[in-house]
């Protein structure tokens, strides 16, 4: 494999160079043009970026439940994924794992978090103990060339990583040395969902999502009010316009003395004459929370492709959608059109840094995902049926291995100029008969019958 200009100037003379040296060096921009590209938010002569991910665990994946559902969903399902090597001609699977990704569920587990709440997902393998190490999305910086724009390599078409730091404290980028970068082929970089806005970074689909839940944010700490004031969101105290200030002030410190609480909830009211209380929507009902909860959950399993059946959520666990027809349809939906293509996008990342043997790539064993095991019927019948179109296309006189690729692909084509024109069950150029008439020995010649001969007696 041909090594990357970063690795080639890693020499012995300027392996501890300091990595802004180089980049002021003439050779070093010509070739490279290193820029960062932070993930920990901090200032560098790139892109910003414009989420945090600390900020996002604590906010909101420790005080949502329904985001932290969603992500730990798509985690869960990403753990059960088993690799194995493919044949890239004939599709058959490797019996055995490669032996640095036997045990990795819990690592992909991770990352599948730093995936939904930093943007991207990055691991390292640790070649000496065969084993992957997850790194936090905040705590990697992108080292990004070009050979047509040296200065400002994000703005050219020939733009590439050209390897990463790994600044778990944020360290200014003087500090590192040209040793400290981390190559392309020693550090696991997916980042199935990229920014749109960006040539590497990858985008949190929290972030669509973001608004609603500050709103849902705000909704529960209403009700969390609601409840605190006596179950009662808003009540007005109108008292005689001649009660001096002062009275009016000490009315207000011992009504809630009195009746401010849910120790204190339910409670008869009685009030002194020249006081008149006015309950402004006493029932949780008329603040409509549940229509905004509810339109909230089904936001998030949009956003995070994961079906509100599977979810859990109240809108999903009502009406038609509790039947198991619908389910599956769901749970299908979801199979194809995000753990598909998202389990691939893995593998293409993973492939970087391990040693694929030739005629091979990385791929996954559907049949030990336990969510796609519900289909083993379904393809048990498409395969029944596929193996009924061959025998059906051999017997029609196409050769055995253009039927079999036909009925495998669904391609009519493969069978142009395959016939052998031999028709019939029996494949005989036509107008020939049934071999077995033609070749079926002649009976043989029925005895006569022997009468025996009376012996006249004279």
């Amino acid at each position: 494999m041909m090594a990357t200009r970063l690795e080639r100037m890693m020499t012995t003379r300027n392996r501890h160079s300091s990595v802004v040296d180089l980049v002021n060096q003439s050779e070093w921009v010509k070739y490279a043009g290193t820029w960062m590209q932070s993930w920990g938010g901090q200032t560098m002569k790139s892109e910003s970026q414009p989420t945090n991910f600390e900020g996002y665990i604590k906010t909101i994946h420790r005080n949502i439940g329904v985001i932290g559902a969603a992500v730990e969903a798509r985690a869960l399902v990403l753990s059960d994924v088993h690799f194995r090597f493919e044949d890239i001609n004939t599709g058959d699977l490797s019996p055995t794992p490669p032996e640095i990704l036997e045990d990795v569920a819990d690592v992909i587990r991770k990352i599948e978090f730093h995936e939904s709440y930093g943007g991207a997902g990055f691991m390292w393998p640790d070649r000496l103990e065969k084993r992957f190490v997850d790194v936090r999305p905040d705590e990697i910086e992108i080292l990004a060339s070009s050979r047509q724009r040296p200065l400002n390599p994000l703005q050219a078409l020939d733009c590439k990583i050209e390897g990463f730091l790994h600044n778990p404290n944020g360290l200014p980028i003087e500090q590192f040395t040209l040793g400290d970068v981390i190559s392309p082929r020693e550090l696991v970089y997916w980042a199935p969902r990229p920014d749109p806005l960006s040539r590497f970074r990858g985008e949190s689909w929290v972030t669509s999502v973001l608004i609603e839940a500050l709103i849902d944010m705000k909704s529960n700490a209403y009700v969390d009010e609601f409840y605190a004031n006596a179950a009662t969101p808003n009540m007005i105290l109108a008292l005689d316009k001649e009660v001096e200030p002062d009275r009016v002030r000490a009315f207000r410190k011992l009504f809630r003395e009195e009746y401010e609480g849910l120790d204190k909830a339910h409670r008869t009211m009685v009030m002194g004459g020249g006081v008149s209380a006015t309950v402004v929507g006493a029932h949780l009902s008329e603040l409509m929370s549940r229509e905004i909860q509810g339109g909230f959950e089904s936001r998030v399993a949009v956003a995070s492709r994961v079906p509100s059946s599977v979810l859990g959520t109240r809108e999903g666990n009502q009406g038609s959608a509790l039947n198991a027809t619908a389910f599956n349809m769901m749970r299908r939906l979801w199979m194809g059109g995000w753990f598909h293509p998202q389990v691939r996008s893995l593998c293409r990342a993973i492939e970087k840094v391990i040693n694929v043997p030739a005629g091979k790539r990385l791929s996954w064993d559907p049949q030990l995902t336990l969510l796609m095991q519900e289909d083993a019927k379904d393809a048990a019948e498409i395969t029944s049926m596929q193996v009924a179109a061959a025998a059906s296309a051999v017997q029609g006189g196409w050769e055995y291995d253009a039927a079999v690729k036909t009925a495998m692909t669904g391609n009519l084509r493969h069978m142009l100029g395959k016939h052998t024109g031999l028709v019939s069950v029996q494949l005989l150029p036509p107008g020939e008969g049934n071999p077995e008439e033609d070749s079926a020995p002649e009976s043989p010649p029925e005895p006569e019958d022997e009468t025996p001969e009376e012996n006249d007696e004279d």
